[in-house]
């Protein structure tokens, strides 16, 4: 449970009289022309217009963006447009959670713009000794509205604070008003001799500055403070006026990640030119984080900037203290302007309706509305961090996200820049991941993670499993950004979402030469993606494939080598049946192609009732993407026994896979580099009848579980299977053949895959991970309907397939599609 600390009133009251006699005076505006409010355009005035009926923000982040953007408050207050506002709430950050710390004259709570429950029920709105009046209570409430001002979304309001949905925590202490002429407050000599006593001074700065800390309160505003360039006074100086106020704002005994955040405005020395007043530096209390390194990770001095981007001709500049000073817009802001009956301000000349309900707005001047802005600003880069950032690296953030271009270049003048709510939310350099529970471990550039699913078995059973998982990754900074799972899983099959697609392979050649020792076949292919959209009638094209393969047979058929080509689909049963290409792509071993770019061997041994044949295949996965390079060499052993009076085949195996599993690869954060064995069973057949050919097979495999270490815990024992079934009728087509086919691509019955992945990381650095299990089983399963032509000339065999997809992918998320493939083989 929280300490509350209330504030001796006695003291209160003391020390407030000591304040107007060392004129501590508010920020908003100065001396001469500059400071002062005038009317905003109040639409109150007017017969109050319908309420904004538009729905909350939805859609896209640029849609989103410039939903805000469109508000009639947002685009009323200029400087929410100036940093970058917009960008920050269509992320989601409002500041929200976050509680500001206001110290200033009072608060109206009774205005619109106020909304009264989102004022802490800690605040001290009032004394018996101070119970600011309407007049006293108009400065804070300005400041209060640029902060924290609700978000209406209707046109009755002109502005709304930069975190609209943080909740204020207001301490009313009694101001002075600027005076005439420039005053700069006395600290003594240059070793803080012959001072007056700033002892009251001090015991109250510093009970007020624990109000915040006891409350835990995230940031404070400070519009507010001494007279007095700080270029004028020496770190002795200071620290022998406030050693107490410096302890306390220190807070030596809360980390770094734990601190209040104090903000500050620069001041307005600006507006006392005339008399040669040096404003090129923050003001005293704004700027003692020059001399006082205890607090310089978490007080920010704020200069203002006007609508045109320049600073503002009232405010103080960054100068000596540019590394702990941002600017901020402060010029004809527009502010909430509390009215009554009796004292009705800026408003007396006329009547306004707005003074009826307490809705009058006003356009103001002043660092003491360029502080709000940063303190609000703060709120909302805290709140989109969502307490993983430290209060030290949020400040830090802010400076380094700074707008540092074109004239905020200047340090002299903007210090760390124009504060920009969309860099601030934006990641910083790359983002990477991190291999272990700390920042220190190694980082893997984002781009170089990823779950790439190498073939069709998988379908889309990841991405819909990862559909509502996220994780965190870091930027340059440590700030981590939530991205979503499905960010990094690529399918690698090539489609396109249309129901009619025209697929040519323009070419592929065969070059054979027989002696007496055996015949050696070398096949060059290259593969052409033509796509006819009957949606948006676009024709797209490009070589998608070139390959090159090779395969020797020796004469009795007992030895076969080849490279570039699935391991049996010159091998047993495929070899001795006198099978055509289309024939053997439908007789094909599922886990053929899992070492299809490298090289085969196989030997086959004469039985009395049969053969057998053991192969062997050391490759890479020919995955569905043809310029996929990464995946690592796998390796495939199988025994086939064929009797061939029958035409019949049984295939036992397996296929290890070095850091992949059943054709799930993974790269980066998820690599594992082990090896996953499936063991496969299968069972081919070709069939003469008097009615024509009938040919197909069937194929099941298992996959054994196998823990890990790292992202990827574990992968279940997983289930696999396929099918496929032909009838070539015997019709007479002279040089042709017809193939009706159905098939089944392999598919995972049952899978799982366990992950570890950061889920949060703590202000102190620690990163926590959490569990999710993803279901890798595809809920739908592709049927696979084809009708095959094949004409054989001189020219080569020409090939047209008419087919059909059900559940394409072992995917409900494409749509059923019809599709016709020509293909040309020519053999030389």
């Amino acid at each position: 449970m929280k300490k509350k600390l209330i504030l001796n009133e006695k003291y209160i009251k003391n020390t407030i009289t000591t304040l107007f006699v060392l004129l501590i005076v508010s920020c908003g505006g100065g001396g001469g022309s500059s400071g002062g409010v005038s009317r905003a355009n109040n639409n109150s005035s007017n017969p109050p217009s319908q309420p904004d009926t538009s729905p909350p923000p939805t859609g896209t982040f640029d849609e989103i963006k410039s939903q805000y953007e469109g508000n009639y408050e947002y685009s009323s207050q200029w400087g929410l447009a100036a940093i970058n506002a917009s960008s920050a709430y269509a992320r989601g950050a409002t500041g929200k959670g976050i509680v500001i710390g206001i110290t200033d004259s009072g608060l109206d709570t009774t205005h619109d713009e106020i909304a009264s429950s989102r004022v802490s029920l800690e605040s001290n709105l009032s004394y018996s000794n101070y119970t600011p009046n309407t007049r006293q209570k108009r400065h804070g409430t300005m400041v209060a509205s640029v902060a924290a001002g609700t978000l209406a979304e209707d046109d009755d309001s002109p502005m709304h604070g930069v975190a609209f949905d943080s909740t204020v925590l207001f301490t009313a202490i009694q101001l002075a008003e600027p005076d005439e002429d420039y005053d700069p407050v006395d600290l003594g000599d240059s070793d803080g001799n012959n001072a007056p006593d700033f002892t009251g001074i001090d015991n109250f700065f510093s009970q007020l500055f624990r109000i915040y800390n006891v409350e835990d309160v995230d940031i404070v505003n400070n519009s507010y403070g001494y007279s007095g360039n700080i270029n004028d006074y020496s770190e002795l100086q200071i620290r022998n006026a406030f050693p107490k106020t410096i302890e306390e704002m220190a807070q030596a005994s809360t980390p770094d990640s734990e601190k209040t955040i104090y903000v500050w405005a620069a001041g307005n020395a600006g507006s006392y030119a005339d008399q040669g007043v040096d404003y090129s530096s923050p003001e005293l209390l704004p700027g003692m984080s020059l001399y006082i390194s205890e607090i310089q990770t978490h007080s920010i001095a704020v200069v203002a900037i006007d609508e045109d981007g320049e600073i503002s001709d009232f405010s103080n500049r960054c100068g000596i203290a540019a590394d702990f000073c941002i600017a901020a817009p402060g010029g004809d802001i527009t502010v909430a302007y509390p009215v009554t009956n009796a004292d009705q301000g800026i408003y007396a000349d006329d009547d306004y309706d707005c003074e009826d309900i307490n809705n009058c707005f006003a356009v103001a001047n002043g660092t003491s509305f360029a502080s709000p802005f940063v303190a609000g600003g703060l709120a909302v880069i805290a709140e989109y961090f969502s307490g993983q950032l430290g209060s030290t690296e949020i400040v830090q953030r802010m400076f380094s996200t700074a707008n540092k271009t074109g004239i905020y270049a200047d340090t002299s003048i903007y210090g760390q820049g124009l504060l920009d709510l969309d860099a601030a939310t934006s990641p910083v350099g790359e983002l990477s991941a991190v291999v272990a529970n700390s920042l220190n471990s190694v980082r893997i550039p984002l781009l170089e993670n990823n779950l790439n699913i190498t073939n069709i078995a998988v379908g889309d059973a990841l991405a819909s499993s990862a559909s509502n998982i996220s994780f965190i990754l870091f930027d340059e900074l440590d700030a981590p950004f939530r991205i979503p799972l499905s960010t990094f899983i690529s399918n690698e099959i090539i489609n396109i979402n249309r129901s009619f697609s025209i697929g040519l392979n323009l070419d592929t050649v065969r070059h054979t030469s027989k002696n007496s020792g055996g015949k050696i076949s070398i096949e060059f292919k290259k593969n052409k993606f033509d796509n006819l959209g009957v949606y948006n009638y676009a024709y797209e094209q490009s070589v998608i494939d070139q390959s090159y393969g090779f395969s020797f047979m020796s004469d009795d058929h007992s030895l076969n080598i080849s490279s570039g080509l699935e391991f049996d689909s010159n091998f047993g049963l495929n070899s001795y049946a006198q099978l055509n290409s289309i024939e053997k792509s439908l007789l094909q071993n599922p886990w053929a192609s899992f070492t299809q770019k490298g090289m085969s061997f196989g030997k086959t041994f004469q039985l009395d009732n049969g053969r057998l044949g053991v192969l062997t295949s050391m490759g890479k996965n020919k995955s569905q993407d043809p310029f996929d390079n990464e995946s690592s060499n796998n390796h495939a052993f199988l025994v086939e026994y064929l009797n061939q009076s029958k035409n019949l085949s049984f295939q036992f195996g397996k296929v290890n896979e070095r850091g992949s599993f059943s054709g799930l690869s993974s790269s980066g954060m998820f690599n594992t580099n082990k090896i996953s064995t499936t063991n496969f069973v299968g069972m081919k057949f070709v069939n003469e009848t008097p009615f024509g050919r009938v040919l197909g097979s069937l194929y099941n495999g298992v996959s054994p579980g196998k823990k890990m270490s790292g992202m990827v815990e574990e992968f279940s024992r997983r289930k696999l299977k396929s099918f496929s079934l032909g009838f070539q009728p015997s019709i007479n087509l002279k040089n042709s053949s017809l193939l009706i086919s159905i098939s089944q691509p392999l598919v995972m019955n049952y899978g799982e895959m366990k992950l570890s992945l950061p889920a949060f990381r703590t202000p102190n650095k620690e990163i926590l991970m959490n569990s999710h299990t993803l279901d890798i089983s595809p809920r739908y399963k592709e049927m696979h309907s084809k009708i095959t032509f094949e004409h054989f000339s001189k020219l080569g065999n020409l090939s047209v397939a008419l087919g059909y997809r059900e559940n394409p992918f072992h995917s409900n998320r494409y749509r059923d599609y019809w599709y016709t493939k020509i293909s040309l083989y020519r053999s030389y």
